[in-house]
């Protein structure tokens, strides 16, 4: 499943805290980050969860068990993805179709197309994200 992180300040660690800071103190409250791995605009990535551990953030049980969650940091609702960036993505998924062989174009997924909750100015992974691409890795 693809998301951005949607802001240009974002670090692996602001991630991170984001995501597991309690909803009172402003974040989501969660056990853990949710994204298996992560990739910085500079292409350098960092893990995440375990991918053998469900997600189960994306408001959909079904892909929150089934699918890997890669997060590429920024905002690419309103600009692209830097080269750097979109390679170390692209090296991913040739990963995961190697790591997993019977994966299909189907199986990408952004993650406004499993939680319609996120369209609009914030719809995730945002209309610059190279999905297409990402999706033409596994044929």
């Amino acid at each position: 499943m693809l998301h951005h992180s949607g802001t240009d300040h974002d670090t692996f660690e602001s991630v991170e805290k984001y995501h597991t800071t309690p909803v009172a103190a402003g974040g989501r409250g969660w056990r853990h980050i949710g994204y298996h791995l992560m990739i910085a605009a500079d292409g350098s990535s960092e893990g995440g969860i375990p991918v053998a551990q469900q997600q189960g953030y994306h408001g959909n049980m079904y892909y929150n068990i089934r699918y890997v969650g890669v997060c590429c940091l920024g905002d690419f609702e309103h600009h692209a993805m830097p080269e750097a960036q979109k390679t170390a993505l692209m090296q991913v998924m040739d990963t995961l179709k190697l790591t997993y062989p019977d994966i299909t174009p189907d199986h990408v997924v952004p993650h406004v197309q499993v939680n319609p909750n996120k369209v609009g100015p914030d719809a995730c992974p945002g209309q610059f994200y190279p999905v297409a691409e990402a999706k033409a890795r596994m044929t």
